[in-house]
């Protein structure tokens, strides 16, 4: 089983926040995005949503994501799939120098749940498990790898890699209450 350290994905994660977050707020200049967990410290504005980013490299790009189920086995704590209160989840491949995002989806994270797309997703993919490792020890996640065809259309929008735009039919801002729905 692979070994991912931790805390060097951590190192890099701002960085990779901050790429996904500025494609992002340039498609949606009247909308507000918080970190999930922060949506109380700014309180209720209008067209507020929040997000969680999950960043993956350039060899693993572009077609599956990886959704958490079990985020520590040892201590059976919940993955990212059923903790986030999150409305949508942010999954980006970075290209080959990490400098921008190669292609990147945002999932309606509440609506998927809503529709039980875990549940399809058990019945057609195996679950895996990986291990974690930081200087304090290490730990196992699980997690399914699901194609993102597979994933509903009303759920999420893509950033094409080859015209760098975004794929949606009316604006982008309309697009993603849409799936926040």
């Amino acid at each position: 089983m692979k070994v991912n350290w931790f805390n060097e994905d951590l190192k890099k994660g701002e960085k990779w926040e901050s790429i996904a977050l500025q494609e992002l707020r340039f498609f949606l200049p009247h909308t507000t995005l918080v970190k999930e967990g922060q949506r109380n410290d700014i309180g209720e504005k209008p067209h507020t949503i929040s997000y969680e980013i999950k960043t993956r490299g350039h060899r693993y790009c572009c077609d599956n994501i990886a959704f958490e189920t079990i985020s520590v086995v040892e201590t059976r704590k919940e993955g990212w799939y059923y903790r986030s209160n999150a409305d949508i989840l942010i999954y980006q491949w970075l290209n080959e120098g990490g400098t921008r995002s190669e292609k990147l989806y945002v999932l309606g994270l509440k609506k998927l749940r809503r529709r039980n797309f875990l549940e399809e997703v058990v019945r057609k993919y195996d679950l895996k498990e990986k291990t974690a490792q930081t200087n304090n020890g290490k730990w196992h996640t699980k997690f399914y790898v699901v194609p993102a065809k597979f994933i509903p259309k009303d759920c999420y929008v893509e950033k094409n890699p080859l015209s760098n735009q975004y794929v949606f039919n009316n604006s982008f801002e309309n697009t993603l209450r849409n799936i926040v729905e």
